[in-house]
């Protein structure tokens, strides 16, 4: 039942109960002999009340039944049809129009939510499978390919899977920092994204590991895109020889000939690859992130200008002279040529200002035996020279560094190496003053001696020099 029939139906009760009541009281006053005269004043009464009535009706639906049913009618059809971003259409007086207007601000402003809403859920969901570290995908997203992939399996056959870890990424996070460790990620990201093609997808799917899965790709293209990885590497290395990168790749193909499988397997025998490449390398891994340090640091310090190669040298003349066993002669060869593998972690503002060192800078350069020993020690040829590395700097009366150790307390191999590396970086010209003669050098070493370094070590080493003309 309506609004308006519901108000019509009590108004014309109304009237007619009027009606009856005006006949009433006017038989009761006037007598029934004047009958006539009643009921014409009734009918005038009621048509004058059926006309207000009218009028009453009319203005009722227009200030208040019409924008109720039309507030009704609009609510019913967002309820059934319409949506956050529609309108209701209210034309009425004062309360109820405003309220239609607040009803259509409270829309306007859920339709606004709702769009935000829906930009946030894209937003999230990219992010959800997006590493952002590199912007490549990650693990969620390629678990999410996989399974993928693996319903619809025939269509993508045949199908390759890449599989790739950096190799000694531990020592480059433990050594130079996370900072570091996380700048040589991108570098092999952005590598990988230069040897894929658009229907590939290259994911970081672990810490320093990545998985590209190559649709439709045979066994020989995935070998030649593992070759073509190396390459970039390579060409990186050669343009970026700070922190030389070195990875390993595994290669798998299941070409739906023979054998059946599935995607998880493929991926298990890629990964498998990867390891048997990295375990079988014609060195360790390790070793050979070592050697490239070192060869990164001939680029990057005074080393370039012949101070291992000197250090080795004067290094074999004295084990002689101090009459060193073979072992101890080697380990003394050895600490020669990587005393000084801690300065890759010295910013290059510090290692190459022309003036005199800060106290904070003075705290970095310090730094570099501690980075040294921590490269070295969790390197099996190294580490048993880590200790070396990490004294060297030690003085004979106590006052060096990291450990003040003084006396004979220092390692003797360290006391030897103090000597050594001290007379040649004297006679080096180096950024914040010019280079000493030989014979300054060796007046600075007898001034030290007893303090800075041991005194019967300058003195072979000074004999040494007179005598072999090193």
């Amino acid at each position: 039942m309506s609004l308006r029939w519901l108000m019509a139906k009590r108004i014309g009760l109304t009237m007619v109960l009027s009606l009856a009541a005006v006949l009433a009281a006017g038989f009761f006053l006037f007598g029934y002999d004047k009958g006539p005269e009643i009921v014409y004043l009734a009918v005038s009464i009621v048509a004058a009340g059926v006309l207000m009535g009218a009028v009453a009706v009319y203005s009722l639906d227009r200030m208040l039944l019409q924008p109720v049913v039309q507030l009704r009618e609009g609510l019913e059809f967002l309820r059934t049809k319409g949506g956050l971003g529609s309108c209701l259409n209210v034309i009425g007086k004062y309360e109820l129009e405003e309220l239609g207007r607040s009803l259509n601000c409270l829309l306007e402003e859920m339709a606004d939510a709702q769009q935000e809403l829906k930009k946030s859920e894209k937003r999230y969901k990219y992010l959800s499978f997006k590493d952002p570290l590199t912007g490549l995908y990650n693990r969620a997203f390629f678990d999410y390919e996989m399974k993928r992939i693996n319903k619809n399996l025939e269509q993508y056959l045949p199908l390759s899977i890449i599989s790739v870890d950096i190799d000694g990424h531990k020592l480059v996070n433990d050594t130079f920092g996370h900072t570091e460790g996380d700048r040589q990620i991108k570098y092999v990201a952005d590598i990988l994204a230069g040897c894929i093609r658009k229907g590939d997808t290259l994911s970081r799917i672990g810490g320093d590991e990545f998985c590209i899965i190559l649709p439709n790709v045979s066994q020989k293209v995935a070998n030649q895109r593992r070759e073509n990885i190396y390459k970039a590497v390579e060409n990186h290395n050669n343009s970026n020889p700070f922190i030389p990168l070195s990875i390993s790749v595994g290669v798998a193909t299941l070409n739906g000939k023979g054998k059946r499988g599935n995607v998880y397997d493929l991926y298990h025998l890629a990964d498998d690859d990867m390891y048997y490449h990295k375990y079988n390398k014609t060195e360790n891994v390790k070793t050979r992130v070592i050697e490239l340090l070192l060869s990164a640091l001939a680029e990057k310090d005074y080393a370039s200008s012949g101070h291992i190669r000197r250090m080795v040298r004067m290094a074999g003349k004295m084990a002689d002279r101090l009459g060193l066993d073979d072992r101890t002669k080697s380990d003394l060869l050895l600490v020669a040529s990587i005393h000084d593998l801690g300065k890759l972690g010295v910013p290059e503002e510090i290692l190459f200002k022309a003036g005199k060192l800060s106290r904070n800078e003075m705290s970095k350069a310090k730094k570099h035996v501690r980075i040294g020993y921590n490269m070295a020690v969790r390197t099996n040829q190294l580490a048993h020279v880590a200790d070396y590395i990490l004294h060297h700097h030690e003085w004979w009366d106590g006052s060096g560094y990291p450990s003040r150790m003084k006396g004979r307390e220092i390692p003797l191999i360290c006391r030897i190496i103090s000597v050594l590396d001290a007379y040649d970086i004297m006679t080096l010209p180096l950024p914040y003053r010019p280079a000493k003669s030989r014979e300054e050098a060796l007046e600075e070493l007898k001034r030290c001696a007893g303090t800075q370094f041991e005194p019967e070590i300058v003195e072979k080493f000074i004999e040494m020099l007179e005598e072999e003309n090193v």
